[in-house]
Formats: structure tokens, sequence, C-alpha cells
């Protein structure tokens, strides 16, 4: 039995993507998924996400006969000293140290697909259901509900909230498009639905948005990023479905892991600073995306297949190991 400890079902769209990647880098459906081990598992999989922490480092010393992997995971180099008890770490950022366990390798949710007809298809309903225009350019906005402000905010984040949502619903009322505001944390009390809601506040001309309150799968999620004509992301995923999606977007960067990921793609440029939010650069991006519509989707679309490419290859050359036989 192969079990795969991580951020499972909360409704975080993210982590609930890999239950799809697994199966499909695996050519099995035989794993289970969740942030408890139940039983004695034969091999632990420790992944994908920021899971090396001591919450989940702890669960894997009480399965000591178990062969332990970290697949899809970020990996700091306050984290080295814990890699000796995994026979492989796979890490989805770049890391400098010599050790063959460690593997740098594309986000496991890179081996998704996207279908654009049935995105097209669901953003025309939802727009129907909620008695909203839909225009011919689409945005997506994810805001992170980490970011939203809190008794035990710090005044500098609770003010750099308050004013980029401010600055996002001027964006989206001098941006001639319509914007869809799409929850990845679908939990409480972590619901981007909450944070999603002081953008959609700040917009006047709110009869072209709508603020989602459905809560969408996987495949649905990232088949509604590719109808998208661009995205403004906060989370991790968020970035990686638009790039999946063929989707050019801006990174609202408070987190290493999106830094990072930036870096992979090579789109450092499209990495705005959360606490430096400079508004009118990011208007002037959004609307450079729009009139250049082919040229960033095949820019988008060509990092997607290159890091398709790198996962396949991987699999191919048996460097990801059938660890479920």
């Amino acid at each position: 039995m192969t079990h795969i400890l991580g951020w499972y079902n909360y409704g975080n769209i993210g982590d609930e993507s890999y239950k799809i990647a697994f199966p499909k880098l695996f050519k099995t459906d035989k794993f289970t998924f969740g942030d408890n081990i139940k039983g004695m598992p034969d091999v632990i999989i420790l992944g994908g996400g920021d899971v090396l922490r001591p919450e989940f480092l702890n669960k894997l010393t009480k399965f000591p006969n178990a062969k332990k992997y970290a697949f899809s995971v970020n990996l700091r180099k306050e984290d080295l000293n814990q890699i000796d008890q995994f026979e492989k770490v796979f890490s989805r950022n770049y890391i400098e140290h010599k050790s063959p366990k460690i593997q740098f390798c594309p986000d496991f949710a890179f081996t998704l697909e996207a279908n654009q007809h049935h995105g097209k298809e669901l953003v025309k309903n939802i727009f129907k259901d909620n008695n909203a225009d839909l225009y011919n350019n689409l945005i997506i906005i994810t805001m992170n509900s980490f970011l939203c402000k809190r008794e035990n905010t710090l005044a500098r984040d609770y003010i750099a909230f308050d004013k980029i949502c401010y600055d996002l619903g001027k964006l989206m009322d001098n941006t001639p498009a319509s914007f869809l505001l799409v929850p990845f944390g679908n939990g409480f009390p972590e619901n981007d639905r909450i944070s999603n809601s002081f953008i959609y506040a700040n917009s006047k001309f709110w009869k072209k948005n709508v603020l989602l309150f459905d809560k969408l799968s996987v495949q649905d999620t990232l088949d509604i990023f590719s109808a998208a004509d661009a995205a403004i992301s906060t989370r991790l995923h968020s970035g990686i479905f638009s790039t999946i999606a063929g989707t050019p977007f801006l990174d609202l960067c408070h987190h290493s892991k999106s830094s990072l990921f930036m870096e992979f793609i090579g789109k450092q440029e499209w990495c705005l600073n959360f606490w430096h939010f400079d508004y009118l650069k990011a208007l002037a991006m959004i609307k450079e995306f729009l009139v250049n519509k082919s040229f960033y989707r095949n820019q988008v679309n060509l990092i997607n297949k290159s890091a398709k490419n790198m996962l396949h290859q991987m699999i191919d050359q048996k460097i990801i190991n059938a660890v479920t036989k």
C-alpha cells in the first residue's frame, strides 16, 4: 500500500490536483491520500506542496520500516538535514546541492491537460447564472486568503492587503474585460471567497464581474483558466494552472515558492511584489497581454510544453521510479 501524505481533503484546488497527477505519473490509482497515515503502508510519499514541515515530518517517524519519498515539494536549505530519511526527494525548485537523493522536477500538476472548449462553456454559464455581462476579454483573479487581514495581522500586511484590493478593484474598472474571481482555497478559515470579496467590493463596474462562490472541481478550474485571456495570481497553483492553460498571468509574489516558480518558467518580469504593488505597471502589463493575445499565449504554451516534456523524459528514463511496485 502507498500513502501520499499532504494537505489533502480540505478543498484546496492545488493540493487536490495531485490526486489526479500522481495516478497519471505512476499509471496506477493504488494510492490513499490524507494528512494522516492509516494502517501500515509499505511506501509513504510526502507531497506535493510546501510540506517539508514538522507537522508532517513527525508523522513519518512512526513508520520506520516504510520506504519514504518526497515528491513535488518545496526544498529550502534549512530542509537539507531532513533528506536522509527519504529514498529520493523530487524538488520543484532549483537548489544548489550535490546530494544524489535530490532531483529537480517540474511540479507534478504539469501532467494535467486543459480543455479550453469546455472552459468557455463553463464561463458562459457562470456569467449567465450570475446575470453578468461577459466581455470579449476575460481575466481571472485569485486572492490568497492567507493574505487576508485579520486580528493578528501586522500593520504592514493589514495596510498592504487593503491597498492591493483597492488597486485591483480600480484595475478591474479601467480594463476593457470581464473579471472572474476564482477561489483555490475552498475551506475555512482559509477561504479565498473571503479575500476575493474585498477586491470585488472595490470595483464600481460590478455588472461585468463575477465573484465565484461555487466549488469547482480541479478539472473545471483548469478549464476555466484556459478560457481566460489573462490572470492575476497570488497562489502557486493558480500560476501553475495559468501556465498549463496557456494563459499569461501576473503573480503578486509574497512567498518564495511563487517567486521560485516564476524563476523556473523564466518570467520574473511577471512577478510583482505584493507589498510594493505598482498599479500602473500591473495595468500596463494586463493591457499588453490583451493587445497581443496570441503572442503571449504562444509563449506560455511553450513553457507548458517544456515542463511536460521534462516530466515525461524523467518517467521514460525511470528517474521517477515506480515506487508503487
